[in-house]
C-alpha cells in the first residue's frame, strides 16, 4: 500500500461518489473552505496498484511559527471494519503530520455510536460500536468526550429520516401538531421553488439569527459557499413565496363576511369568540402584509440544503415575521422531504440537535422539538477523535485559541461601536 499526499482531483471525486461521502468530504467543500475560511485542503489516500483503498479531505488551519493543526469533517472515506486498513492509514496520516509540522488532526467520522430512546438514553438490546471506539483509541487517538449540545465542530446528535419509506407513512410520522400548522400553510398559497437568490436568504437568515440570538457567517461565505457546491449541485437553496397583492384581497372578503357572521352569532357567546378569534388572526395578517400590497412575489422563507446521490442535509434557514406567523418554516421543511424523496434520496439529516433536550436552554430544547415532530430516527454519533503528533502544543492551544477568539469578539464589537 502506498500513502498519497495529494489525490488529482478526478480521482478523488471518483472515489467520493463510490463511497457515498458526506458532502464535507466532497472535493468542493475543500475548495470552499479554501476561500471562505482561509484553511488550506489536503485530499490524502491510501492505494494499491493504481487503485484507491480510502481518502480523506483534510482541512489545515496555519498558526505561528509555521505550525498547524487538521480538521477531518465527517471523515475519513474508509471501510472502518477494515481494521488493517484503518491502522496502516493512520500510522501514514502520523508522518504526514510530522511533515507537515501538524500539531494533531482532528476526525470525527458519520459513524452512529449506539442507538438511543427518544430520551436520548441507549435502547436496552441496542447495537453500540464499543469495539470500534475501542481500535480507534489503541491506534492512540483521544475521544474528545460525549458533549450533549453543540460543542464540537459538528453536532453530535441529529435526526434523520428513512426516505424509502411511502410519503403517506412519512405524513404520518409527522406529529399532528406540525401536520396542522403545515396544512394551514395551504391557506396562504405558498409556492416552493429551487432559488439562486443568496442575497434574500441572507437578509432572512440575519433576521432569523438577531430574533434568536445566534451569529451566522457573513454573506460572502455563504455566497461562496453556494457558488462553489452549487456548482456541482451540492448545494441546493429553496424559497417559499406569497402573494401580499392576493392574499391581502383575500383577507378583505373574509372580513366582510366574518363581521355579518359576527353580527349574526352577537348572542352566542362562544361562537362570536371564535369568529372574532378568527377576525384577530385575519387583522393581524392584514398589518404584516400591508406594506407589500403591491407585490404580486415576496419570499419569506429561504433554506440552503446539501445533497449528495443518496443523502440531503437541512442546513441554514432564514424567514421574516410573516414567514414566522404563517409557519412557514414547517411548510419548508415538509417541501424539503418531498423533494428529497423525488429526487431519490435514501436519508434526509435534519443536520443537529441537543442530546439532553430536558435539561437544555429553551431555544436548543425548541429546535429540538420541532425537529423532533418530523418522525425522524434519533441518532447519536460517536464524536470527535484527535490524532495528536506534538502533545506539549497541544494541551496549550485550546487556552491561545480561547484568548485569540475573544481578541476577534472585542475587534468586532469595536468595529460596530466606531461605524455606529
Amino acid at each position: 500500500m502506498k500513502f498519497i499526499e495529494e489525490i488529482a482531483q478526478k480521482k478523488y471525486e471518483k472515489f467520493y461518489q463510490q463511497k457515498n461521502g458526506n458532502f464535507m468530504q466532497s472535493y468542493a467543500w475543500g475548495q470552499m473552505n479554501r476561500k471562505g475560511r482561509g484553511q488550506i485542503p489536503h485530499y490524502v489516500g491510501m492505494e494499491e496498484d493504481g487503485k484507491l483503498l480510502c481518502a480523506a479531505l483534510l482541512l489545515e488551519k496555519q498558526g505561528p511559527f509555521g505550525l498547524s493543526y487538521f480538521y477531518c469533517p465527517r471523515g475519513y472515506l474508509i471501510d472502518f471494519k477494515n481494521a488493517s486498513l484503518l491502522e496502516e492509514f493512520t500510522k501514514q496520516l502520523r508522518l504526514f503530520l510530522k511533515r507537515k509540522h501538524g500539531i494533531y488532526l482532528r476526525i470525527d467520522p458519520e459513524i452512529e455510536y449506539q442507538e438511543i430512546d427518544e430520551n436520548g438514553k441507549p435502547l436496552e438490546n441496542g447495537e453500540k460500536k464499543e469495539a470500534l471506539f475501542n481500535t480507534f483509541l489503541k491506534l492512540g487517538y483521544k475521544h474528545t468526550g460525549f458533549t450533549k449540545n453543540f460543542e464540537n465542530n459538528q453536532p453530535r446528535y441529529t435526526f434523520q429520516i428513512n426516505l424509502e419509506e411511502d410519503l403517506e407513512t412519512l405524513q404520518k410520522k409527522i406529529h399532528k401538531s406540525t401536520q396542522k400548522k403545515i396544512k394551514k400553510t395551504y391557506d396562504y398559497q405558498m409556492k416552493f421553488q429551487e432559488s439562486k437568490d443568496v442575497e434574500t436568504f441572507y437578509n432572512l437568515l440575519s433576521k432569523t439569527s438577531e430574533k434568536d440570538h445566534f451569529e451566522a457567517y457573513t454573506y460572502s461565505y455563504y455566497k461562496n459557499a453556494y457558488e462553489t457546491l452549487g456548482k456541482d449541485g451540492i448545494f441546493k437553496l429553496f424559497e417559499l413565496t406569497i402573494s401580499p397583492k392576493s392574499l391581502l384581497k383575500s383577507i378583505h372578503e373574509k372580513l366582510k363576511n366574518l363581521e355579518k357572521e359576527i353580527e349574526k352569532n352577537k348572542d352566542k357567546e362562544t361562537k362570536r369568540k371564535q369568529l372574532e378569534n378568527s377576525m384577530q388572526r385575519l387583522l393581524k395578517e392584514k398589518e404584516l402584509l400591508t406594506p407589500y400590497q403591491e407585490k404580486d412575489s415576496l419570499v419569506i422563507c429561504s433554506q440552503m440544503c446539501a445533497k449528495t446521490k443518496e443523502e440531503m442535509w437541512t442546513l441554514y434557514i432564514g424567514n421574516d415575521e410573516i414567514g414566522k406567523e404563517f409557519y412557514a418554516v414547517n411548510r419548508m421543511y415538509y417541501e424539503i422531504i418531498c423533494y428529497a424523496k423525488e429526487q431519490g434520496c435514501k436519508l434526509l439529516d435534519l443536520f443537529g440537535t441537543t442530546g439532553d433536550a430536558l435539561n437544555s436552554h429553551k431555544n436548543l430544547a425548541g429546535i429540538h422539538n420541532f425537529k423532533k415532530n418530523f418522525g425522524g430516527r434519533y441518532i447519536e454519533w460517536i464524536g470527535e477523535f484527535d490524532l495528536i503528533e506534538k502533545k506539549w502544543l497541544y494541551r496549550i492551544l485550546p487556552f491561545f485559541l480561547k484568548v485569540y477568539r475573544k481578541l476577534l469578539k472585542w475587534k468586532k464589537h469595536f468595529v460596530k461601536f466606531l461605524s455606529r
